[in-house]
């Protein structure tokens, strides 16, 4: 028994090597599990699915899994819980939920879990007992998006109706059972947790305040203590709100925050613009900390839908795996997936950007989770269709590809230290549409280029010295740099540092 308990312990927590790394070094792999991998044919991405799928989540280059949410709900997307320590029956039980945490961490993933505790649906215990019962005991553990204990039916994609209710986190009792979930999940393996809509004061409402010290600051430290490492990534509730980041960066030890702003930045292709929102990612986190960096999630469209020039496609990719922060990919930006919100009235709105991951050129392959066939709108053509080009099987064995692009782009920031976690220093320049930024490590110095326009662009090197281009092997000539339409160069110095790269 003493052994078994050892072993069993053992599991629970990644490896030595694992442990060391930092955040700021991990490539983050987001999956949405309802839509990722069916490996039981009954439509719906599974645990068992994910870990037939972590060959091609290392291929990618790939070091973290985030998964959304897990836990027992009606609700497709499973933020609404039932039960807040259970796995949905459609995605498996607890123990495949383990299996595949084991499972990523034999091959040195790591896996962080998407949490949401701070509501539950009306298949909970606890809402349950209050619904329509002001003098049952749970009454005053729940509040509604008014302020008030009252609750409405909801519409759902699948013509469901059930309420919902926000969980009033300064009561003590709910606070105990909201640390009591952290703790199950940390206990069944997980590196970290991503904490959806973290703020202060929850939905604004003046009922639940002071939450980043009295609730998120203790959870997180109590689980770094027992486990050095354990990683927390807060989803800002107001996305792009510079004061949302200083409060949870100031006021909670958390690890990390998503670069909703840099996105920005990326997406509107100005050199002003890209060079404040690179200034910026140099210094928003503080020292140990970091942002991840992103151009799609489940809340936003795909970025191939919104941006049509494959070209530009490439180089924001470029610039996720370039600048500093840690990169995180949305399961299928590598394979460009498309695919943008609706207008029906119901969560089917998100649908179209959470559609199963395209396995086989064939849409209707048995891997790809196809849960919402048939069920309305959604369910069309329109960004999946057979033979589009944009699946598993059409890229990963074409150097061409997407995919093999995101691949390269993964393998050259884990072979750089300087762009894994190095700093980032802006390199003025008045050449238009030309950003260059330095990227600096012990012992490693480089310099990125990055040509905004659709013209190539032809200019004295704002670095002089001679340079070699990590990303073609091609010798950059003498203090001239040429970059083809919205292209990007990673310049290593030829000969010493001292003599080409002045601090």
């Amino acid at each position: 028994m003493a052994l078994l308990l050892v072993l069993a312990a053992a599991a629970l927590h990644p490896s030595p090597a694992m442990s060391e790394r930092t955040w700021e070094s991990e490539i983050v792999y987001h999956v949405f599990v309802r839509s990722y991998r069916d490996s039981n044919g009954d439509g719906h991405g599974d645990f068992r699915g994910i870990v037939e799928g972590l060959d091609t989540i290392q291929k990618l280059g790939c070091t973290t899994i985030l998964l959304s949410p897990v836990v027992k709900s009606r609700c497709y997307h499973n933020y609404f819980a039932d039960d807040l320590k259970d796995t949905d029956p459609r995605f498996g039980t607890l123990a495949d939920f383990r299996a595949m945490v084991d499972a990523a961490h034999k091959r040195d993933l790591r896996v962080v879990l998407d949490m949401e505790p701070q509501y539950v649906a009306d298949g909970h215990p606890w809402l349950k007992e209050a619904k329509g019962n002001p003098k049952a005991p749970s009454y005053r553990f729940l509040v509604d998006n008014s302020g008030k204990a009252e609750w409405g039916g909801l519409p759902w994609y699948d013509g469901q109706r059930f309420a919902i209710a926000s969980l009033r986190l300064n009561e003590p009792d709910v606070r105990e059972m909201v640390w009591d979930v952290f703790r199950f999940w940390f206990d069944h393996g997980v590196d970290g947790f991503r904490i959806d809509h973290m703020m202060d004061d929850l939905d604004w409402q003046g009922v639940q305040t002071n939450l980043m010290k009295d609730l998120w600051a203790p959870i997180v430290r109590e689980l770094k203590e027992k486990r050095p490492g354990t990683f927390f990534v807060g989803e800002q509730s107001d996305w792009e709100a510079y004061q949302n980041v200083l409060d949870i960066f100031g006021k909670t030890p958390t690890d990390a925050v998503f670069a909703f702003r840099f996105r920005r930045a990326i997406l509107m292709w100005e050199k002003v613009n890209l060079q404040k929102g690179l200034r910026e990612a140099a210094t928003l986190a503080p020292k140990g900390r970091t942002q991840l960096t992103f151009l799609e999630n489940h809340d936003l469209e795909r970025y191939a839908s919104i941006e049509p020039d494959p070209r530009r496609r490439r180089l924001a990719a470029a610039l996720l795996f370039l600048t500093k922060g840690t990169p995180s990919l949305y399961y299928g930006q590598e394979l460009g997936m498309k695919g943008v919100q609706g207008t029906w009235g119901s969560d089917g709105n998100d649908i179209p950007v959470r559609l199963g991951y395209r396995w086989k050129r064939k849409l209707e392959s048995k891997e790809t989770p196809l849960w919402y066939k048939d069920t309305g709108r959604w369910w069309n053509r329109e960004f999946s269709d057979d033979d589009d080009g944009v699946s598993l099987e059409e890229q990963e064995n074409d150097p061409k590809s997407l995919f093999r692009h995101y691949a390269r782009l993964a393998e050259l920031r884990k072979a750089n230290p300087a762009l894994a976690t190095g700093s980032q220093t802006v390199v003025e320049n008045r050449t238009p549409n030309l950003v260059v930024f330095r990227r600096s490590a012990p012992g490693q110095d480089l310099v990125v280029a990055v040509n905004l326009s659709d013209r190539v662009l032809s200019a004295p090197c704002p670095v002089p010295g001679a340079f070699e281009d990590l990303w073609t092997g091609k010798t950059v000539p003498r203090d001239r740099l040429r970059l083809d339409p919205y292209a990007f160069a990673v310049l290593t110095p030829t000969r010493s540092r001292s003599d080409t790269l002045e601090h």
